[in-house]
C-alpha cells in the first residue's frame, strides 16, 4: 500500500463505508461469526478494480471480516496453516486474556491445543479449533469446563458453609462434611462420613469415620477448591478403597477387618 492508498483507507468516507457495510452484515465476521468488542471488524475487497476508490465499490464487493480473518484473506499470517489433519490436544483455561489465538489473532482466554504431523502445534479459540477440526469437539469441552467451573464457585461462595472458630464447615457434599481449619501459617482439611457396622448381635451400628490431610493450604478458597475437584471427580473414593477404608453410608459386616 502506498501513500495515498494510505490515505484513502483513512479517509472519513472510508469509515463511513465501512459502517455501512458492517450493519449490513449484522456487525459480525462473514467467516467466523464473531463480533466486536470480542474482535476487531474490519471490511475486505472481495476484488480490486484499477482506479477505483475503496468506498466505489457496490456493497456485493465487500464484506465484513475481523482482524484474523482479514489477514487471511490477504495472506499475512506467518506460516500456511493446514486446514485439513489436526488433532485435539487439550485445553487450559488462562483466567485472564493473556494468548492469541494463531488462526484469527483474537484474543483468547480459553486455549485450546492442536497439532499436526506436519506442521507441529497451534494455539487458538474454540471457533477457530472446531473449523480445523471439522467438529465441534473444542467448543464442547469448553461448554462443559465452563459449567464445571460455574458449579465450583458456587460451591466456595455456598451459604452453606458455616464459620465457626478457626473452622468453616460444609455439612453435606455427596455424604462428606467437611471442615476447612484456619491455622497461623496455613489451612488444612478434615473430611468426616458416616457408614454402617453390622455387630455380632446382628444390629447395624453407625459409625463415623475421619481422614485428616496433612497437606497445607496458602488461603481457605486453595482449600475448599482442592476438596471439591477431590470429591467431584471421586479421586477420595479411590484413596477410600486404596486405603481398606469403608465407604460413606456403606455397611461393613462383621468379617470387614477395619484399618
Amino acid at each position: 500500500m502506498n501513500k495515498t492508498q494510505a490515505k484513502e483507507y483513512n479517509s472519513s468516507l472510508w469509515r463511513a463505508r465501512c459502517l455501512q457495510i458492517i450493519r449490513a452484515d449484522g456487525g459480525k465476521c462473514c467467516q467466523c461469526g464473531r463480533k466486536e468488542p470480542d474482535v476487531i471488524l474490519q471490511v475486505h475487497h472481495k476484488k480490486y478494480i484499477p482506479g477505483r476508490k475503496p468506498w466505489e465499490y457496490p456493497q456485493e464487493d465487500l464484506i465484513t471480516l475481523c482482524k484474523g480473518c482479514h489477514a487471511r484473506e490477504h495472506n499475512l499470517l506467518k506460516d500456511a496453516i493446514p486446514q485439513y489433519g489436526w488433532k485435539y490436544e487439550g485445553m487450559d483455561d488462562l483466567e485472564d486474556i493473556e494468548e492469541t489465538c494463531q488462526l484469527c489473532g483474537t484474543e483468547i482466554r480459553y486455549v485450546h491445543y492442536l497439532s499436526h504431523s506436519d506442521f507441529g502445534c497451534i494455539v487458538v479459540g474454540s471457533v477457530c479449533a472446531d473449523k480445523l477440526l471439522n467438529n465441534e469437539q473444542a467448543s464442547a469441552n469448553e461448554h462443559t469446563f465452563k459449567i464445571e467451573q460455574q458449579r465450583l464457585q458456587r460451591f466456595i461462595c455456598s451459604p452453606k458453609w458455616k464459620h465457626r472458630k478457626n473452622c468453616y464447615i460444609y455439612e453435606n457434599l455427596d455424604d462428606f462434611k467437611i471442615m476447612v481449619i484456619e491455622k497461623e501459617f496455613g489451612c488444612y482439611i478434615t473430611i468426616f462420613y458416616k457408614y454402617h457396622r453390622e455387630m455380632n448381635s446382628g444390629c447395624i451400628v453407625e459409625f463415623e469415620n475421619k481422614i485428616h490431610s496433612n497437606t497445607k493450604y496458602k488461603s481457605i478458597e486453595e482449600a475448599k477448591r482442592k476438596i471439591y475437584g477431590a470429591i467431584t471427580s471421586r479421586k477420595i473414593y479411590r484413596y477410600l478403597i486404596t486405603h481398606g477404608m469403608p465407604r460413606p453410608n456403606e455397611i461393613v459386616y462383621s468379617s470387614y477387618s477395619d484399618i
